[in-house]
């Protein structure tokens, strides 16, 4: 799931989801565009944001690695 959050991210996914999301909202409802989020209850911490020990390997890509450092 934090690969897929990263990959979103940076891929501008989530502007436009949220993008269309306000589109089709009506002119009553343009103050809830404020109001838009992303619900978190449902999505992991990546490893080393969970208590993962520095310098062991956990997996994931070269790049992954990379970044987190």
């Amino acid at each position: 799931m934090a690969e897929r959050h990263l990959r979103w991210s940076v891929d501008g996914i989530y502007a436009r989801i949220f993008a269309a999301i306000a589109s089709d909202l009506d002119a009553e409802d343009a103050d809830l565009g404020a109001l838009l989020s992303v619900d978190s209850t449902s999505v992991r911490a990546h490893q080393h944001a969970a208590g993962a020990r520095p310098g062991r390997r956990t997996g994931g890509s070269v790049e992954l690695q990379e970044i987190s450092r």
